[in-house]
């Protein structure tokens, strides 16, 4: 049987762990965009990396705010 008080840790340590992973996404998604994490040549050009950085970007936002309306 939980006790309130383990709920609510629970609750606050999986909301760090969202919260930390939407972070990590977007600096991942920028750095791809900016220059510092290339793609292999073998993946494509510059014009790929920014197809997939802002795809990143995009997907993460929108988990962000689908979050919001999740019941």
């Amino acid at each position: 049987m939980k006790t309130k008080k383990s709920n609510h840790l629970e609750n606050y340590l999986s909301f760090f762990a969202w919260f930390s992973g939407m972070l990590v996404s977007l600096v991942v998604g920028y750095a791809v965009l900016a220059g510092p994490i290339q793609l292999p040549e073998i993946l494509g050009n510059h014009l790929f990396s920014n197809i997939i950085g802002w795809a990143i970007i995009i997907t993460t936002i929108v988990t962000i705010v689908l979050s919001f309306f999740r019941k």
